[in-house]
């Protein structure tokens, strides 16, 4: 082989490798992390969970009893008053949010769209069958499926202590956090922020 040819040769040779190990380990990063990803806690408490709520929006309060049980195409979730009035009634499932029962005023796209994106995060729905799943440092691992997610994850993996939406434009971030004060999987407090918007929404676990 001429000089020339072999110097053509390693200048091919080393961008193949490097493509190829940046394939090889992503496949495996992808493989070991699902098997990593806790189940979702709905998941975990058998399928569904009561949780006394309180919703803050701007000066608007709205409190009760949120059910969510979880279905084969996703939740059926139900907001309750505390008189036991169903106060709104939807379904959520990865390709959005369908009502059963709601106001009119809520029923609007980009409404629609973040209730979508907000409960999605709560109820950690990219768990189930995620579409790609990075590891990254400090048990942080990125999440896609029918949102882009980064949950911060206990160290032994089996407990979700943070997730936040890492979309493209993230002015408007949805973060939740998880607190545990039992020995099991399914968080007794959770509290949903939104960036930029004055929102919150705080879950307290009844009793099983």
């Amino acid at each position: 082989m001429h000089l020339l040819q072999m110097k053509n040769f390693r200048s091919v040779r080393i961008p193949i490798f490097l493509v190829a190990f940046f394939i090889f380990g992503n496949a495996v990063a992808q493989s070991d992390s699902n098997g990593m990803l806790p189940s979702s806690f709905l998941t975990a408490a058998g399928g569904s969970l009561v949780y006394d709520v309180s919703l803050d929006y701007k000066e608007q309060h709205i409190s009760g009893l949120l059910v969510a049980k979880e279905e084969e195409h996703g939740y059926h979730v139900v907001l309750l008053s505390k008189l036991g009035l169903k106060v709104m009634e939807f379904m959520l499932t990865p390709d959005g949010l369908n009502w059963i029962k709601t106001f009119d005023r809520l029923d609007k796209r980009m409404i629609k769209k973040a209730l979508h994106q907000d409960f999605s995060v709560l109820y950690l729905m990219p768990l189930h069958n995620p579409e790609k799943v990075r590891l990254k440092k400090n048990n942080k691992v990125k999440i896609k499926k029918c949102i882009k997610l980064q949950v911060q994850l206990s160290d032994d993996h089996k407990r979700v202590i943070k997730a936040e939406t890492k979309n493209f434009i993230n002015f408007f971030k949805t973060k939740v956090i998880f607190y545990y004060i039992n020995d099991d999987d399914i968080p007794d407090e959770i509290c949903l922020t939104r960036n930029n918007v004055k929102m919150k929404i705080y879950m307290n676990l009844l009793k099983r």
